[in-house]
């Protein structure tokens, strides 16, 4: 039999398991909670007052405003994650926050759907609203949704 000749027994040797590395040790990520919370800021701030293409540049801007922080070097937050980020971490998050805070008060509500170049569908709500927390008319708006949420 093949498995047991010399040739294949020397090539099992090579590739013995106890040697190499498991595949969920390559999937595994250390990121810090330090830089996870910058990540998350600075996605919130594209999200409520950019464009996310502007993440790329943001993001090289950040690694080079101080050599000696590892915070800042260690952002890596470009347009594909900036987004990932904003539809499926922060939005959902504005918009659990929004229906507590307009609750049962009257509303105005405009809403946008558009499809982006990726033929993603989005919808994106502008709600004019009393809010009791902050006790003043606020309108809400630029929060995109991907329709499969509404």
């Amino acid at each position: 039999m093949h498995r047991k000749s010399r040739k294949h027994l020397e090539s099992e040797k090579k590739y013995n398991t106890g040697s190499q590395q498991k595949i969920t040790e390559f999937l595994t990520t250390n990121i810090s909670k330090k830089r996870k919370v910058a990540e998350l800021k600075v996605g919130a701030f594209i999200a409520e007052h950019c464009s996310t293409t502007t993440a790329d540049h943001l993001s090289e801007l950040l690694n080079s405003l101080d050599d000696n922080s590892e915070l800042l070097k260690g952002v890596k937050l470009h347009r594909t994650k900036c987004t990932a980020l904003i539809l499926n971490v922060i939005s959902p998050c504005w918009l659990e926050d929004l229906i507590l805070d307009v609750g049962n008060e009257k509303y105005s509500l405009i809403i946008d759907e558009n499809t982006a170049i990726d033929c993603t569908k989005m919808m994106c709500l502008v709600i004019k609203y009393y809010s009791k927390l902050k006790r003043k008319i606020t309108t809400f708006y630029r929060l995109k949704l991907p329709q499969e949420m509404l």
